[in-house]
């Protein structure tokens, strides 16, 4: 369940992650063993689990994707776009 959650928090958001989590769990429960009060703790753990998965991804990205990303891409020449006025063209370097 934690695995499909990721995709989910791109598409919907926090909230959307947090409720996929909390009904994932209340449903699970209410289909197999019945609700408890072990059903909200977990419901709730799992929802705050995917919104702290959905932070720590963009935290994650910002901290060492992006940094790999401009030096790789951005300050590469092989990539550097002249512009003409027939529009860019890529530059043979």
């Amino acid at each position: 369940m934690l695995a499909t959650m990721m995709p989910f928090s791109k598409r919907y958001g926090v909230v959307g992650t947090f409720l996929f989590g909390f009904l994932g769990i209340v449903f699970f429960d209410a289909v197999t063993s019945g609700w408890g009060s072990w059903t909200w703790i977990t419901a709730l753990c799992y929802g705050a689990l995917g919104v702290a998965a959905h932070l720590l991804g963009t935290v994650v990205f910002a901290a060492l994707l992006s940094p790999a990303l401009y030096r790789w891409v951005v300050q590469n020449e092989v990539f550097e776009l002249k512009v003409s006025s027939n529009g860019y063209q890529v530059s043979n370097k």
